[in-house]
């Protein structure tokens, strides 16, 4: 590869790693080209964008951001770097449901919040809820208090009016 190709590689990641709120480097071996257009195809249908670079080309690319990989130990087997622009953290849910098909990926570590962390970090990442079911989570529990009241507050009442109703069928 031609050095003035390497830099526009090196150009295009860094500008990626800018944009993305998650990055996750996942290894890959013996996978069939097909298989990874079929896995490239499912990730675009969820906005993730994947990326096969030499490794060197990526340590190069976080190096001059100013990051040290010197301390990480992912860019030492075939990588691809999977990505996304958008706004909220769901990479790595939608990408551990996405890689359970192929046998082969196995995700090895990600960027997040300017700091690279290990496999275990993502899949943790990745078990928390998305955004909507969290906010309904807390919604729920905000509202059950006010449920609990209402319920104290009626159980009186309605033990009177059954009350009532007993006796006034009784005395038909």
């Amino acid at each position: 590869m031609r050095k003035e190709k390497k830099q526009e590689i090196i150009k295009e990641l860094v500008n990626n790693i800018q944009a993305s709120n998650f990055m996750s480097f996942c290894l890959f071996e013996k996978i069939p080209v097909a298989e990874m257009e079929k896995l490239r195809n499912k990730l675009n249908s969820e906005n993730i964008k994947i990326k096969v670079i030499k490794n060197k080309l990526i340590e190069k690319a976080f190096k001059q951001l100013g990051y040290d990989t010197n301390k990480v130990d992912f860019f030492n087997q075939p990588t691809f770097i999977a990505f996304t622009e958008e706004k909220e953290i769901n990479l790595p849910q939608k990408l551990n449901q996405l890689i359970k098909d192929f046998e082969n990926i196995k995700i090895k570590g990600g960027f997040f919040n300017g700091s690279f962390i290990d496999s275990k970090k993502v899949e943790y990442i990745a078990s928390i809820p998305p955004k909507e079911n969290l906010i309904m989570q807390i919604i729920q529990i905000l509202k059950a208090p006010m449920v609990n009241l209402i319920s104290t507050i009626q159980g009186p009442v309605v033990q009177l009016i059954n009350v009532l109703n007993a006796i006034s069928m009784k005395s038909k």
